[in-house]
């Protein structure tokens, strides 16, 4: 039997925000998203959930699941985390890490000493906040994390004041996760504008004394392979689910319309791994792989690049075994990393 280490659980305990970030996959006009509903989990869809994953898991001697929660915007419900780690600890026969991404809007104190003191870490997101806003933020969660991170998705307005963000990241030492914006589709020219700023300002953060090969690994989500089976950091089509705030089970956090892969109401045990392999291999899931992509082979950063997020490409192309629409910039980003990192292996 095929053992899997380490598994991914992304979920959406809710949908609903405070915000309606234009760039946001969940935006609140969409139509699909509107479809989903915005329904929130009950203690009855948690568990639910973890048994799913808890069938999976046993099957394959999973040691470790990794659960960022989504959304929407979890802190309108801080309860939930904490619930859902308690159920977790209980149900799950492994080591389980929960983080969460979010706007930061009502962070508090009590909130964030309760989660600290259970470990559940937290990353800032930018939204479309203000950088004065989003340092203030930053400034208040240093008070948990030596080094925080924020996670910015590289819309146009954002790659036009990220020399004023990693400015700030190298002044106050907080990490930067750098997020595409998936569907290039909203801004034709994001590509071009992506390749034309986004190697100098690699450039200019790895200038951070405090960077190292492993948090770069998770502060830049296209860096250095970081898992434990093929040498590429991703999991997209492998190993990794998304539970949606109606119960559905998909295979990508970022596109409402990948491919449904069950349901957490579905009463039999269900295998997801053997699920998620035949979604791949009938085409309605991206694996992140360059191996069926004809443009990638023989490029210097084949390895690690693996062709750019599927999701990604099937937005920009209509199919996965296309190369991603910031291929130039990814190219470049990468011989970058690739020289700063030395001699780790980024090969497959």
């Amino acid at each position: 039997m095929k053992k899997i280490d380490t598994f991914w659980a992304a979920i959406d305990l809710n949908l609903d925000c405070n915000r309606n970030c234009y760039f946001c996959c969940n935006r609140k006009e969409d139509e699909l998203v509107q479809e989903i509903g915005r329904q929130v989990y009950t203690p009855h869809m948690i568990d639910l959930a973890l048994y799913k994953l808890k069938f999976v898991i046993e099957k394959y001697n999973g040691k470790r699941l990794c659960f960022p929660i989504l959304g929407g915007e979890p802190l309108l419900y801080p309860h939930l985390p904490p619930l859902l780690q308690d159920r977790a600890r209980a149900i799950l026969p492994c080591e389980v890490d929960i983080w969460l991404y979010t706007n930061g809007d009502f962070l508090t104190k009590e909130i964030m000493d309760e989660y600290s003191k259970r470990r559940i870490w937290v990353t800032l997101s930018l939204a479309d906040s203000k950088i004065t806003e989003v340092l203030d933020k930053i400034a208040f969660l240093k008070q948990y994390y030596r080094i925080p991170r924020l996670s910015i998705t590289l819309s146009t307005e954002n790659l036009l004041r990220l020399e004023a963000l990693i400015d700030a990241s190298l002044n106050m030492r907080f990490a930067i996760r750098f997020r595409h914006l998936y569907d290039v589709t909203l801004e034709p020219e994001l590509a071009k504008l992506y390749a034309e700023i986004m190697p100098k300002m690699l450039c200019k953060y790895l200038e951070a004394p405090f960077l190292t090969a492993n948090n770069l690994a998770v502060t830049y989500e296209d860096a250095i392979p970081g898992w434990n089976e093929i040498k590429s950091p991703y999991v997209c089509g492998r190993s990794f689910f998304h539970f949606c705030s109606n119960g559905n089970i998909r295979t990508c956090s970022g596109d409402p319309n990948s491919w449904v892969l069950g349901s957490i109401f579905e009463k039999e045990e269900m295998d997801l791994y053997e699920r998620l392999r035949q979604a791949v291999e009938m085409g309605n899931s991206g694996r992140w792989s360059a191996k069926d992509i004809g443009e990638c082979q023989g490029c210097q950063v084949y390895g690690v690049c693996q062709g750019g997020c599927p999701m990604t490409r099937k937005c920009f192309h209509g199919v996965f075994n296309k190369p991603s629409p910031y291929c130039d910039g990814l190219r470049e980003c990468h011989q970058i990393l690739q020289k700063h990192m030395g001699d780790i292996d980024v090969t497959i």
